[in-house]
């Protein structure tokens, strides 16, 4: 009985040691990504077409929300923390990227706003708190004025 036990966890190590080696392999594919033209090249060397790179599809009845922020000259606003909500719920809060975009997880289709956290980013004012998306757009422009 011993002995069994001693051969049981030495079983169950070796199987949690090939899981971990199984999820820590590489998954990226044999089909590099020209960073310059966003598609993907075959590496067939009898074939010398390139494929573009599509994006996740988003599910039905889902959208993707994005909002822009940029100053007075068209420059963006980098990591300003915006959120995108409607009249009962909020999205995740995210913050602005090197273009001053913010763009969020697809949610149900709706009456969306978006407004900062904690407010106006430091150095700005903006002529509101809250901004409304059009009826049936999904992306928003907020232009900040700069303070003096």
């Amino acid at each position: 009985m011993k002995q069994f036990k001693k051969l049981f966890a030495l079983m169950l190590a070796l199987m949690l040691v090939v899981c971990l080696c199984a999820c820590g392999q590489d998954t990226q594919t044999d089909k590099p990504t020209d960073p310059t033209t966003g598609t993907t090249q075959t590496t067939d060397p009898t074939k010398s077409t390139t494929q573009p790179t599509t994006e996740p599809a988003i599910p039905d009845g889902m959208v993707q929300y994005k909002v822009k922020v940029v100053d007075e000259a068209g420059n963006p606003v980098v990591g300003v923390m915006v959120q995108v909500c409607t009249d009962e719920s909020c999205l995740m809060p995210v913050k602005t990227d090197d273009a001053g975009v913010a763009t969020f997880a697809p949610a149900a289709e709706g009456e969306y706003h978006a407004n900062f956290l904690p407010g106006v980013p430091a150095g700005y004012e903006a002529d509101a708190e809250v901004f409304y998306f059009a009826e049936g757009e999904t992306e928003l422009t907020i232009v900040l004025k700069a303070v003096a």
